[in-house]
C-alpha cells in the first residue's frame, strides 16, 4: 500500500503520496485567470475538439481502454466500512483542496458552463467552486449530497436533495433533466461507480457533460482501496474507464492534469459527452 501523508488542514484529509511525470506541452494560459469566454470557444471545449486552455498533461493522449471492466470487488473496499450517512452527518465547512486548486476548478468550469446551463453538482456541499455569475449565470444548479446543513450553506444552488449515493445510486431526476453534471474531490468515495456514472447518463441531455475533478487528499478510512495503492495518473485512467464501462453511450472520454495558480494540490480533470443522440438506453452492467 502506498504511503500517505497526514495534513493539519483541511481536517481528516490526507495526502495520496507518489510521483506522477508531467509534461507542460505548448500551452501559455496564465493559470488563474478567470475571463469569460465566447459560446464558440466553450462549445469548443465542451464538445472536445479543442483542450481546456490550462492543461498541463493530456494523461489519455495514448490511452487504450480495456476491453472489459478490470476491476474486483476488493478495489472498492474500503479500511471503514461503516454507514457513510452518519460519517457526514456532522458538517464540515471546510474547504478539501487548496486555493490553487478551487481556483483551476474554476477555471475549468468557465470554459464548459454556459449562459443558462441547468447544471447537476453530484457529491455537493457547502461550495461548488463555481465561476462568478458575471462570468457565466447559469439556469438551475442543483446539488445532491450526504449533509442538508452544508447543501443549505450552498449559495450556488438553487435546490437540493440528500442522498447516499453508496447505499442507492439512483438519482431523483427525470431522464435529461441536466445539461452539465459535476463532481468536484468526491469520485474517490464511489463504491459503485459504474450504476452512478449511468445515472449520470441518464439525466444528462442528449450531447450533454460530464465533469469529474479530483486531486490527491482524501478521508482514507472512507475512500476505496485502489485509490490509495495508485499513482494520480492511474487515477484519472480509471476514472475514464467508469465512463468506458458503465453500460451507457459517452464519447470524447479524455483526461488531463491541469495548471493551478500556486499552492500544493494537484488537479485532475476527467471529461465526457454523453452521445447527442437520446435513444441510447442501454442496461447498465452491475457494479462489479
Amino acid at each position: 500500500m502506498r504511503l500517505l501523508s497526514v495534513l493539519t488542514f483541511p481536517p481528516l484529509i490526507a495526502r495520496v503520496s507518489g510521483s506522477t511525470s508531467f509534461s507542460m506541452g505548448n500551452n501559455t494560459a496564465t493559470p488563474g485567470v478567470i475571463t469569460k469566454m465566447s459560446l464558440d470557444e466553450i462549445n469548443k471545449i465542451r464538445s472536445g475538439s479543442v483542450q481546456p486552455v490550462h492543461v498541463k498533461n493530456d494523461i489519455l493522449a495514448e490511452y487504450t481502454f480495456p476491453t472489459e471492466w478490470p476491476y474486483t470487488e476488493s478495489d472498492f473496499e474500503r479500511e471503514d466500512e461503516s454507514s457513510d450517512s452518519d460519517f457526514y452527518s456532522v458538517p464540515r465547512f471546510v474547504t478539501h483542496i487548496d486555493d490553487g486548486a478551487i481556483n483551476g476548478i474554476k477555471q475549468l468550469y468557465s470554459q464548459v458552463f454556459r449562459e443558462g446551463d441547468d447544471v447537476l453538482d453530484i457529491c455537493s456541499s457547502w461550495i461548488s467552486h463555481f465561476p462568478d455569475s458575471n462570468v457565466v449565470r447559469l439556469g438551475k444548479v442543483t446539488g445532491l449530497g450526504m449533509n442538508a446543513a452544508e447543501l443549505e450553506r450552498n449559495a450556488a444552488l438553487t435546490d437540493y436533495d440528500v442522498k447516499d449515493l453508496n447505499k442507492e445510486a439512483a438519482f431523483p431526476y427525470a431522464n435529461e433533466s441536466f445539461d452539465i453534471a459535476v463532481n468536484a474531490v468526491s469520485v474517490d468515495y464511489l463504491t459503485k461507480p459504474r450504476d452512478v456514472f449511468k445515472e449520470i447518463h441518464r439525466v444528462l441531455r442528449p450531447g450533454g457533460l460530464a465533469v469529474m475533478t479530483f486531486s490527491n487528499r482524501c478521508f482514507p478510512t472512507k475512500v476505496i482501496g485502489r485509490w490509495l495503492r495508485t499513482t494520480d495518473d492511474e487515477h484519472v485512467r480509471m476514472v475514464a474507464t467508469y465512463f468506458e464501462h458503465c453500460g451507457a453511450k459517452y464519447e470524447t472520454i479524455r483526461g488531463f492534469q491541469l495548471q493551478t495558480s500556486g499552492g500544493w494540490d494537484p488537479l485532475y480533470a476527467v471529461m465526457a459527452n454523453k452521445v447527442s443522440s437520446s435513444t441510447d438506453n442501454e442496461t447498465c452492467e452491475s457494479n462489479l
